[in-house]
């Protein structure tokens, strides 16, 4: 298979639910590399992606910039206050050069290229439109209100929402310019 891809990793939040005062993007992990370098690495290992959009907030844009200036993949376009407007940005302001593009947490750096090589066959060999993985929840599920419980809902009507998530960059482009008219 000779798809390529491009890619859009999030990482502008500024980790309130990290129980730490330092961003976790900038964690330093085992391999002596942060958690957001880790998820660049393995988008710039992977030859069938040839375009790495990072949406990034001053602190991240810091931190990588001077170490990743030279390198002709990766772009960085500044985040926006929500995932949602991050995403637009880093498509709206940036050429898409692939008809596949995928959306990833910068957080989720354990992704692996065989991962991303299964979604890619099943994407083209089965010309989706968006591929989005999916786990099945396997604890019950309760809805509370403050500190009680309301209902036990069923967990076969819910799952686990991944990423990357991966889409046609036509169809992706066509919900963010849709966003946008309405946002406006």
């Amino acid at each position: 298979m000779n798809a390529t891809y491009s890619v859009i990793i999030v990482g502008a939040g500024n980790s309130q639910r990290f129980q730490s005062k330092k961003n976790k993007l900038l964690f330093k992990l085992t391999n002596n590399l942060t958690i957001i370098e880790t998820t660049l690495q393995t988008f710039l290992n992977d030859q069938k992606c040839t375009q790495i959009i990072v949406g990034v907030n001053d602190e991240i844009f810091a931190y990588l910039q001077p170490k990743y200036q030279r390198n002709q993949k990766v772009i960085f376009t500044t985040g926006g206050n929500e995932r949602v407007d991050t995403i637009k940005n880093c498509l709206l302001n940036n050429k898409i050069i692939n008809d596949i593009i995928l959306i990833h947490d910068g957080a989720r750096c354990y992704l692996t290229n065989d991962f991303i090589d299964k979604m890619l066959g099943e994407f083209v060999v089965n010309n989706y439109e968006t591929l989005i993985p999916l786990l099945r929840i396997n604890d019950a599920i309760k809805k509370i209100n403050d500190k009680e419980i309301v209902e036990t809902v069923h967990r076969s009507e819910y799952g686990l929402v991944q990423t990357p998530q991966m889409f046609k960059t036509s169809v992706l482009l066509g919900v963010y310019q849709n966003y946008q008219k309405k946002s406006s």
